[in-house]
């Protein structure tokens, strides 16, 4: 008969019914919870850069050669500073958040802010400075949820069940379903814009730095804490604005090296994050988009100069610039052709839409009533928004 086991002590007891709990809940959280990256369907352009990569490139895209204005609707009431299309609906947000059906005709407006906006199965993701972050439907702008931040966003990132929120200073990720804070990380090397982009991981960037994200482990999501980083690069950044993630590299547009007259950008190694080549483009350098060999940028120089400049995505040499009768704040790429959208320079009225071939060459501009602050091309057409108020669906004649 084998010998009778003693009775367990009271920390016996604990011990085994600690364990036994943490286990169930590790398995019910499971070893880690990677964000999972999504690609867009072929009519949509969901994010403001247009997949979770922020490449900015839709090869789906074929936009117009000879455009001519499709419809427009313009309301002096509100200004626009961002767009997506996705729904067969084309979603506009700043002082108010409108849709608009991709055909014309109004579906529905709401009365609050949204600087960054984003769509994900079937759910439209608002953010802005006062009325915090929302969770839409896209049939009537109904809010399923909202969360309350004061704060300024630069950009909302959904996927599967989570929303990364990019905000003033601070990074943010929320449930998707209900609002409620997952984690939430504060900067610790200044104010300034942060970002987020998502491909084989989680990469983040805030003030003088990148970073790629680790998945968040059992004991970081008990203790609801972000995620660790698996390198963390500072060379070169000052300001850095939301990355581009390709193959090989991160992107990462900065508005200053260390002088206002020295922005540029940044190619980072996915793997190791050691600096590949620091670009210095005399400027601030906005809304990076990929084409399959040269990363394109709007730049700001000193003195009043704007450029739209093609660099080489393995060693960041310049292959073009081209000179602009308008700032660049958007740039979105199709299968063969580069689209710049901007504004008027020293604060005067009227925007512009130009496209461009893969070689820097000028191809068409259409202007606007005034700042064009997004420019999406889907399908046959092009869409942009303005500062004006303005919506403006482009085609082909």
């Amino acid at each position: 008969m084998s010998p009778r086991s003693p009775p367990l002590g009271r920390r016996d007891v604990l011990r085994t019914t600690g364990a036994a709990a943490l286990a169930g809940l590790s398995g019910c959280l499971g070893r880690s919870d990677p964000p999972t990256a999504w690609s867009p369907n072929s009519q949509s352009w969901p994010l403001e850069g247009y997949d979770t990569r922020n490449t900015r490139r839709n090869v789906h895209a074929s936009p117009p050669r000879d455009p001519v204005v499709e419809w427009r609707v313009t309301d002096s009431t509100a200004e626009f500073e961002t767009l997506v299309v996705a729904d067969d609906a084309v979603f506009v947000g700043g002082t108010s958040v409108r849709a608009y059906e991709t055909d014309e005709g109004l579906r529905w407006k709401r009365d609050r802010g949204a600087d960054a906006i984003g769509f994900f199965e079937g759910t439209l993701y608002v953010a802005d400075n006062t009325d915090g972050v929302a969770a839409l439907s896209p049939e009537d702008g109904s809010a399923a949820w909202v969360a309350d931040f004061d704060i300024r966003p630069y950009g909302i990132l959904p996927t599967t069940d989570r929303l990364f929120v990019a905000l003033h200073n601070r990074l943010v990720c929320l449930d998707a379903e209900t609002g409620e804070t997952r984690w939430s990380q504060w900067g610790t090397n200044g104010v300034g814009p942060t970002g987020f982009a998502l491909g084989d991981a989680l990469y983040t960037v805030q003030t003088d730095s990148a970073a790629r994200r680790r998945p968040r482990g059992f004991v970081e999501r008990l203790r609801d804490e972000p995620p660790s980083a698996e390198w963390n690069t500072t060379r070169g950044m000052e300001f850095p604005h939301a990355p581009t993630v390709g193959e090989e590299a991160l992107f990462v547009p900065d508005e200053a090296f260390g002088s206002d007259t020295s922005g540029g950008v940044t190619a980072v190694d996915v793997v190791d994050g050691t600096v590949r080549w620091n670009r210095e483009l005399g400027g601030d350098a906005h809304a990076p988009a990929l084409t399959d060999d040269t990363v394109v940028a709007g730049v700001h120089r000193p003195g009043g100069a704007y450029e739209l400049v093609a660099l080489d995505r393995r060693d960041g040499v310049v292959r073009w610039r081209s000179e602009q009768t308008h700032w660049v704040g958007s740039v979105a790429v199709t299968a063969d052709r580069i689209v710049a959208a901007g504004g008027a320079v020293d604060g005067g009225l009227g925007g512009a839409v130009s496209a461009y071939g893969f070689d820097g060459s000028h191809e068409w501009t259409v202007e606007t009533a005034d700042d064009v602050t997004a420019v999406v091309p889907v399908g046959n057409r092009i869409y942009a928004s303005s500062r004006a108020g303005e919506v403006v669906a482009l085609g082909d004649r």
